[in-house]
């Protein structure tokens, strides 16, 4: 080899170096040049992370990465500070993207991303059909069936699908309509209220399945609102009067008085909440009988007025009719949304969903406004902790709640007339649509 090509070869290579050696460096140290910004900039990443399995990962419109049955998450590095388009795909599911900006030096988190199948597969559960209630456990379902003038409550086992009659118009003596007052699940005991006359009560209690124990009771006067002491087997409690009474309907024919003044009561867990004429609401403690009145500051109510309360980690939520308030740390309720359809506490009781006026909205901290539509929910239930299930007219609709770019929002299945209910604990969908009641395949891998 000539010395001359040789010096050329050797002068190349110090030069390649020179130039080459710095841009791995750089690379290596996450900073590339921006030639639109025209500067070296620090580089940031994108972690995805994918409920379902098998799934495939674009980034700004080109493949990047299917993901495996051990892994569904990615991680994608030394990315140029600017918006990604991110397209997370799968055959036979609705695809799900959004753009969102990458900062220098710092990682985007995407968790929680969910598809759902294009062509949900629902069977049919059962006919004639006129109303059903899942357990809060998920794995039980209480259904009433009527066919020609004839009534029977079935409950269903969710995990096989097994069903039991209960109680039906053959129970009876006489020819009686009842309607369901309350469902006990964990005494496995069910309140019922006759029609016509609405000072009789039967209780149902199938714990000694099939054995079957039916209870007759009546109560005198005008019942605003009668139910279990979840606490104590075979003990009521009931408004008469503005006076909250309880009694034992197996072992005892006296009725205790609690307490009086009362236009309003509700048990949550191991509390009883009542609200007394004055706008006062006193929580007492159904183990111990400790109570506090947690308001300093008294509401004020129409008498016709209706109830609901909910506890979001240490804060309080009184729905009171279609307004909805919040408990302040100072003992005062402050009105936060008017126009209240439903509202429920998230399965990680870290968050609230409240939809009416059309609208859903989130409260954590504070309240955020999530979407609007042509009409408000139905029905709506958390389907996880980032997704709500609910119906719009026929309509069923699946969203998620990470507000970043634009909300993910399908149309899961369409109904006439539906009524859905999810269980948490199987992933399935539940619809009863012109007494057909119809059951999905699982929503959640």
């Amino acid at each position: 080899m000539q010395k001359t090509t040789r010096k050329v070869i050797l002068i190349s290579t110090i030069f390649v170096f020179v130039v080459i050696t710095p841009w791995i460096l750089l690379r290596a140290q996450g900073i590339r040049f921006d030639f639109n910004q025209k500067k070296f900039v620090k580089t940031g990443g994108i972690f995805i992370d994918v409920l379902n399995p098998k799934v495939e990962i674009y980034l700004d419109g080109k493949f990047k990465k299917r993901t495996h049955f051990l892994s569904n998450s990615i991680f994608i590095k030394n990315l140029l500070p600017k918006d990604h388009k991110i397209e997370v795909k799968k055959i036979g599911y609705f695809p799900w993207q959004k753009t969102l900006k990458v900062e220098e030096g710092k990682v985007t988190e995407i968790k929680n991303i969910l598809l759902f199948k294009e062509n949900l597969n629902f069977d049919l559960l059962g006919k004639d059909i006129k109303d059903f209630l899942i357990s809060q456990d998920g794995k039980e379902m209480l259904v009433k069936r009527m066919k020609e003038n004839q009534w029977e409550f079935l409950i269903v086992n969710l995990l096989t699908n097994e069903i039991h009659k209960v109680f039906s118009f053959q129970d009876l003596e006489k020819d009686i309509k009842v309607k369901l007052i309350q469902w006990q699940e964990n005494q496995k005991q069910i309140l019922y209220q006759e029609i016509t006359e609405p000072q009789n009560f039967i209780i149902v209690d199938y714990n000694l399945f099939p054995q079957i124990q039916i209870i007759h009771f009546s109560l005198k006067g005008n019942i605003k609102k009668i139910a279990f002491n979840p606490l104590r087997e075979y003990e009521i409690l009931f408004l008469r009067e503005n006076n909250l009474f309880r009694k034992n309907i197996k072992s005892e024919n006296k009725e205790n008085l609690l307490l009086s003044n009362i236009v309003w009561f509700e048990i949550q867990n191991e509390s009883l909440f009542s609200l007394d004429s004055s706008g006062f609401i006193t929580r007492i403690n159904l183990l111990n009988q400790k109570k506090e009145v947690i308001n300093k500051v008294p509401l004020s109510f129409s008498q016709s007025a209706e109830f609901e309360i909910k506890i979001l980690k240490d804060t309080l939520f009184l729905k009171i009719d279609k307004t909805l308030f919040l408990l302040s740390s100072k003992g005062v309720f402050e009105k936060i949304f008017e126009g209240v359809e439903g509202f429920k506490i998230s399965p990680t009781l870290q968050e609230l969903v409240i939809w009416g006026n059309k609208e859903i909205w989130l409260f954590k901290d504070n309240l955020v406004f999530l979407n609007r539509f042509s009409q408000s929910p139905e029905s709506l239930f958390w389907l996880t902790p980032y997704h709500l299930i609910f119906n719009i007219g026929k309509e069923i609709k699946i969203t998620e709640t990470d507000l970043r770019d634009y909300l993910n929002i399908i149309t899961l299945k369409k109904f006439k007339n539906p009524k859905i209910n999810f269980s948490d604990s199987l992933k399935k969908l539940y619809v009863l649509s012109e007494e057909n009641l119809f059951v999905s395949e699982k929503l959640i891998p």
